[in-house]
């Protein structure tokens, strides 16, 4: 397909006047004329042209295929640029088009158009595709983090137009390149299962959410999960415990003890277990009991996948029939939170499973930030951000390949925030870290999209300095055992100012391009970071330590000094005198 430039230009200056827009807008109009032979004048009133276009920048109704295309287009190679609008399209646009306004008069003349296309040829249609348009590489993507999270939320609202239909439609989401290219995905089925809850009440929220609470049946909550996979999971904050860890023990044993030893009672499971809350696009009465349509599971993951573990272990045994049907007299509370955005589930989680054996770190595994992280990583280095415990260690050959995960080492999560926090002297929150990830402020301090403007090779330089801050430590000791006998008592404050000497560097760039591209630990590097220690590091702390209070604490075995801000500051203003240092931080554009 050959689209260019000066044609997208081209038509903009002959056709701005009555239709208004940027010329970035016209690249819709010749990929309809283009690739589905649309007439101008036809195409003219199935692209939107400025701005509040609900996330839909044009559309096609194809009667032969019975095929209704939405698209979104963007004249540019970065895949990042749809994240934007993807979000418009999921908070505004199915709302608008499929829900409950879509028989009302929209802000947008293209909108109203596709509205009354669909009303005239309800019956014609039998497939909806959403097409991002671009021309860059669908495979990257499809790799994006946070366009996974988003298309998944897209998927999720599938439920929609099998309901504005009324019948079970198909649904396909692709990435299109120019180039051809294409990378997509089919979603023929809606997830809606029975859901039986006895006791049920209802729960509203300050801002619509609502809760339903009640006692369910455990098997039920495992038949989901064996229809839909690790999908069923998608929300939650980590990768399964290993089968040895203390959790999985007690349920193993627990699940051993109501199907095959008879000794415990199913009713008494309830008594000893916390619940599961799952997230859901909606609830509705159905029958004698309930039906979930798109179940997400927030907290209980452990539960359910040792359920599966313990079944089938034991599948093979002739009793295994009498063995499901005293699990199935299992209840847990079950909690359904409906009509919720995803910060509000992303706090649900987080409380939910505060309850549980968990790092704090763990819970924040969605959050936005650490998506956009993931992406940031990946794409610039090929480096896997590792923002779910023990996913990297997961992953196949073949999955880092399609991904494009080309390091052998993952970043991990609270060893990344640790380096910004070292990076900016902050040695006080790095003695608390769980602290620093439950507390908001604190954890937004930490990590914040000015992060993601920073050259990442500049952030992997000074991550991989902590592990070997020993060897770092021991080559200032060779230079006076003694002297600087206290330095394996502030291995934070070292770490802190090889940072800043890293940072400051005058031959950054070249020392990036050399060993900040991948998490190796070479010779070379070691080399490097030696001599930043045993030369402006060590002359720091050795100004540090001839302050006269300082001193007086050495001599008494007292260290508390070295772990403190105001050392880091002091060697700071040291180091502006001696070497011309500035304080520079892991953030922004510089």
């Amino acid at each position: 397909m050959r689209i260019t430039e000066e044609q997208i230009k081209a038509a903009h200056k002959s056709l701005k006047n009555e239709n208004g827009g940027a010329w970035q807008d016209y690249f819709g109009l010749l990929f309809l004329e283009e690739f589905h032979k649309v007439p101008r004048e036809q195409a003219l009133h199935q692209v939107a042209f400025g701005g509040e276009d609900y996330g839909i920048d044009g559309y096609h109704f194809d009667k032969a295929k019975r095929h209704l295309y939405l698209f979104q287009f963007k004249w540019s190679g970065d895949h990042e640029q749809f994240k934007q609008g993807f979000r418009t399209l999921l908070e505004h646009g199915m709302l608008e088009v499929f829900g409950a306004n879509s028989g009302g008069r929209s802000r947008n003349a293209m909108v109203n158009s596709l509205k009354n296309v669909l009303r005239e040829n309800r019956s014609r249609i039998d497939q909806v595709n959403f097409h991002f348009v671009f021309t860059g590489e669908p495979e990257k993507a499809e790799n994006s983090s946070v366009l996974g999270a988003l298309r998944e939320d897209l998927e999720n609202r599938k439920h929609m137009l099998d309901e504005w239909w009324g019948k079970e439609m198909s649904m396909v989401i692709e990435y299109r390149s120019l180039s051809g290219k294409r990378s997509h995905f089919v979603v023929d089925k809606t997830h809606e299962y029975p859901l039986k809850l006895s006791g049920s009440l209802e729960k509203d929220g300050p801002d619509g959410q609502q809760m339903l609470i009640g006692m369910g049946r455990l098997y039920d909550i495992y038949g989901m999960f064996r229809q839909m996979g690790s999908r069923f999971f998608e929300r939650n904050i980590r990768h399964s415990l290993p089968e040895d860890g203390s959790v999985n023990r007690v349920l193993q044993k627990a699940f051993r003890d109501i199907g095959i030893d008879k000794r415990l009672d199913p009713a008494m499971f309830a008594f000893n277990h916390n619940g599961v809350t799952f997230s859901a696009q909606k609830i509705e009465e159905d029958g004698n009991g309930y039906r979930i349509t798109e179940p997400r599971l927030l907290n209980g993951a452990q539960t359910i996948t040792t359920m599966a573990r313990f079944i089938d272990r034991n599948k093979g045994r002739d009793d295994i029939e009498t063995i499901k049907d005293r699990l199935k007299r299992i209840e847990v509370i079950c909690k359904v939170i409906t009509h919720a955005d995803d910060p509000f589930i992303t706090t649900v989680t987080i409380n939910n499973n505060r309850q549980n054996p968990v790092d704090s770190w763990n819970l924040r595994a969605n959050d936005q930030i650490q998506l956009e992280l993931s992406d940031h990583f990946r794409g610039k280095l090929g480096i896997y951000y590792e923002r779910q415990q023990r996913a990297f260690e997961g992953l196949t050959e073949e999955e880092r390949d399609e991904q494009g995960i080309t390091d052998d080492k993952a970043i991990q999560m609270l060893k990344l925030a640790q380096t910004f926090l070292a990076s900016e002297g902050e040695l006080v929150v790095m003695r608390s870290m769980r602290k620093a990830f439950e507390e908001d402020k604190q954890y937004e301090a930490i990590f914040h999209a000015r992060r993601l403007e920073i050259d990442p090779r500049y952030v992997v330089l000074c991550y991989k300095v902590q592990f070997r801050l020993p060897l770092l430590t021991r080559s200032i000791l060779e230079r006076g055992e003694n002297k600087y006998s206290f330095v394996g008592r502030g291995r934070h404050l070292l770490w802190a100012l090889m940072c800043q000497a890293i940072l400051n560097d005058k031959d950054l760039p070249k020392m990036a391009e050399r060993y900040g591209q991948d998490l190796a630990i070479s010779a070379n590097y070691m080399q490097y970071i030696s001599s930043l220690a045993t030369g402006a590091c060590r002359a720091l702390l050795s100004e540090l330590v001839e302050q006269e209070a300082n001193a007086t604490a050495v001599k008494n075995n007292e260290f508390n000094f070295l772990r403190s801000k105001q050392s880091f500051d002091y060697c700071m203003e040291v180091a502006a005198k001696k070497f011309g240092w500035e304080k520079l931080k892991l953030s922004g554009n510089w």
